[in-house]
């Protein structure tokens, strides 16, 4: 991954889904520094449904803390 000089986003995913490869793939085309987390159940679930109201693979946490889910609607 290359670094702009910001701290690395963090997917949460797994890799045998297929939506976390293709947030993956896309990041690292556009060079967007990341690190990918697997998701560990139930923790997870019960964060990211405080944060976004649902439970979905995969998630990202920005840099600032906010969460954002589903993979077309992140790369938009």
């Amino acid at each position: 991954m290359s670094d702009q000089g910001t701290a690395p986003l963090t997917l949460l995913g797994s890799n045998i889904s297929y939506f976390t490869g293709k947030m993956e793939n896309y990041l690292r085309l556009k060079r967007i520094p990341y690190r990918l987390e697997s998701m560990q159940f139930p923790a997870v679930r019960k964060v990211l449904e405080r944060e976004l109201g649902v439970m979905q693979m995969p998630a990202i946490i920005l840099p600032e803390g906010r969460y954002m889910t589903d993979s077309t609607k992140m790369i938009e």
